[in-house]
């Protein structure tokens, strides 16, 4: 766009710092992580043949563990395993993510990477909301129902050809996937409010590791 108008070109790091540094910066880490859960599905298309749901999923939450693990020793953010941390936050954030593993990749093998993903990225906002406000109380505001309807249309209009007839029954794999998400999603700002958000998550993924042995 800058090379159009004539204008001086903005390095890309620069429209990311100012990014960061605006009222964007919370909509723009959700766009950078949205980006990056779009790497679960290539795990699976990329696994050697006959890999169960189990193993790539067991190597994800593995290798994310050992990456936070030397995050947090890097910067000072490991944590004291204590009572007072959020424990029950993290061990519901853990059994969801854990379950939401086995479910996903097991849709995602028998539908095919790009129909699982329709699923159940399309059913999570749906799952998030309702948890949200038969669990937790908070009932969404009107625009979240206008912004999952338009979501969840064009992700589908983008997949329709990658559904076969004799495959739907398999639909119900992510849709489990986008519920147990859906109890992660509101369960994680618990853990995020009493400590720093990465060591929650490198605990919660070591549990996770376990688990799935």
């Amino acid at each position: 766009l800058s090379c159009v108008l004539g204008l001086r070109p903005i390095p890309l790091f620069l429209i990311v710092l100012k990014a960061m540094q605006s009222a964007l910066k919370g909509p723009f880490l959700i766009l950078v992580s949205a980006l990056f859960f779009s790497v679960t599905g290539l795990l699976q298309a990329l696994a050697p043949e006959g890999a169960s749901s189990w193993v790539v999923a067991e190597v994800r939450m593995t290798g994310s563990a050992i990456v936070l693990f030397c995050w947090c020793a890097l910067s000072g953010r490991l944590p004291k395993l204590t009572r007072k941390l959020p424990w029950k936050a993290i061990t519901i954030c853990a059994v969801c993510t854990c379950f939401y593993q086995i479910f996903y990749f097991f849709g995602a093998l028998k539908l095919g990477v790009a129909a699982g993903t329709v699923v159940c990225v399309g059913a999570l906002p749906i799952m998030t909301g309702i948890i949200s406000a038969i669990f937790y109380g908070k009932v969404p505001q009107r625009i979240w129902y206008f912004a999952t309807a338009i979501a969840i249309a064009g992700i589908a209009l983008l997949n329709v050809q990658s559904f076969e007839a004799g495959n739907l029954i398999w639909v119900i794999s992510p849709l489990l996937g986008a519920l147990v998400y859906g109890f992660y999603m509101n369960a994680s700002p618990d853990v995020a409010a009493n400590m720093d958000p990465e060591a929650g998550i490198m605990i919660g993924l070591f549990m996770i590791s376990v688990m799935l042995l």
